[in-house]
């Protein structure tokens, strides 16, 4: 098979193209903005482009599955740059949805995000809770979605808080890089609020899993929810870090604007229709993270 997929130079899409290019034909699309080269493996062919620009798109050459990863990925990037944003997660997927089109694509598989839902109604969220962004990222997001809905055959998967080796700060699981950044030059943990907000953590092997899983799928659903179907607190979190580094200190400050309270999921349906069983527990992701082991 041959497969594209975007924003494939970076943290999920280097492991997702990696994954993928051991049994098929891989064509990676990405401006290279927060992606790396060096994070792909010799068997992916790179085409340096950006999704708004449609002579790059022009430049990737006719595939059968589509997995659309490229994107803006930071809440707090959005707050101060909706306009940006938007351009790059909404209409940066619209081209690319008439790009599929015109080149007969069977079936595109699309990143969404835990932040589409916004403030929780009903915990575990599954994937009928009302969707209900409270930032830029997560309308975007959303806004995105709904025009993949569209394209034919096209699935949505919502992932959690994604971590694990190479992973960035920005983005919605990086207060586990960061914690890890800090642990390893001996500074102390920064929570922002109280530290009892709720998160979900995957690791980024179980989520490529979800992924190939899902490139298989031929059933109807077409929204999953993505993670390890286990909460932890921001404090349990820096708690678990400590178990590596038991004098490592914690320092609390103000709430930022756009970071929801309380966020983890529901897999049962992914369970159910993909055979999705995450296999990475936290603590261990994290002792990889940190190179203990």
């Amino acid at each position: 098979m041959r497969i594209l997929v975007t924003g494939g130079a970076g943290f999920i899409g280097s492991y997702l193209s990696k994954a993928l290019s051991k049994d098929n034909e891989v064509f990676v699309f990405d401006n290279l903005s927060s992606g790396n080269i060096k994070n792909l493996s010799q068997d992916v062919r790179l085409i340096k482009g950006d999704l708004r620009n449609l002579n790059d798109l022009a430049e990737i050459p006719k595939v059968d599955f589509v997995f659309h990863l490229a994107a803006q990925v930071s809440v707090p990037y959005s707050v101060s740059n909706p306009r940006e944003d938007a351009d790059i997660n909404i209409f940066g997927t619209i081209n690319l949805l008439e790009w599929c089109k015109k080149n007969g694509v069977k079936k595109l598989i699309y990143f969404s995000s835990a932040a589409v839902y916004g403030d929780t109604v009903y915990l575990p969220i599954d994937e009928k809770h009302p969707t209900n962004p409270i930032s830029p990222y997560g309308i975007s997001k959303l806004a995105a979605e709904k025009y993949v809905l569209l394209f034919p055959n096209s699935i949505i998967l919502r992932p959690a808080n994604v971590y694990g080796k190479g992973g960035v700060k920005e983005g919605e699981a990086g207060v586990v890089h960061i914690f890890a950044d800090n642990l390893k030059n001996n500074k102390p943990l920064e929570i922002f609020g109280d530290g009892t907000h709720e998160r979900d953590f995957v690791h980024i092997r179980d989520v490529v899993e979800a992924c190939i899983l899902a490139l298989n799928y031929e059933e109807n659903e077409r929204i999953f929810n993505i993670g390890s179907g286990r909460k932890i607190t921001i404090n349990g979190l820096a708690e678990l870090f400590k178990k590596f580094k038991p004098d490592l200190k914690v320092v609390y400050k103000p709430k930022r604007d756009g970071d929801i309270y309380k966020n983890y999921f529901d897999i049962s349906k992914a369970k159910k229709e993909l055979n999705f069983y995450p296999e990475v527990e936290l603590v261990d992701g994290v002792g990889e993270l940190l190179e203990v082991f």
